[in-house]
């Protein structure tokens, strides 16, 4: 095919991954590219239509190109959650838990990407379902960067409601007094 993402309805909101890939672990993208936020809070609904595929649903934070970013997936037959940096092409699992998913077939993810004691520490904030999973500590990428959906697997992937808003920074509004 030649598009990876539909749009099932008109007026709908909801994007349906269908293309099959090729290899066992690839990562598709879909990146808002009009964007760009610093301290962004995203939500999204997503929904694996096959309760037995094993794929992986979720965000892309802090996207600069498809070498460098944040992920933050769900697999939602098992409920785990796992966060990775992608830097230089290479992923590094900064964290996994299983999150306690609730019954039905929806399910919200939430990140907030937050300045940790206003000390430029960066912290991942997840929330799946409404309840915070997990915290991860990390300050390795830049700041401000663009956000997106990401499908790991071969599975068909499922999103809707996609929700982005930059949250305050402690970046001041003018430059220190000249006196």
């Amino acid at each position: 095919p030649a598009s990876a993402c539909r749009r099932p309805q008109a007026g709908s909101q909801r994007f349906v991954r269908t293309a099959p890939c090729l290899v066992q672990d690839c990562a598709r993208l879909l990146i808002a590219t009009d964007v760009r936020t610093t301290y962004p809070d995203v939500t999204v609904q997503v929904r694996a239509p096959n309760p037995r595929d094993q794929g992986e649903l979720g965000l892309a934070i802090a996207f600069t190109d498809r070498n460098n970013y944040y992920s933050i997936t769900l697999q939602p037959r098992t409920g785990l959650l796992t966060t990775r940096r992608i830097m230089n092409g290479a992923a590094t699992v900064l964290g996994q838990v299983t999150a306690k998913l609730a019954p039905h077939p929806w399910h919200t993810i939430r990140v907030q990407r937050i300045n940790f004691l206003h000390l430029d520490k960066g912290r991942l904030a997840v929330y799946v379902d409404g309840a915070q999973v997990a915290a991860v500590d990390d300050a390795v990428l830049p700041k401000e960067g663009q956000v997106g959906l990401i499908a790991v697997g071969q599975a068909e992937s499922h999103f809707d409601h996609l929700h982005v808003l930059d949250l305050v920074s402690n970046q001041t509004f003018s430059k220190p007094a000249a006196y």
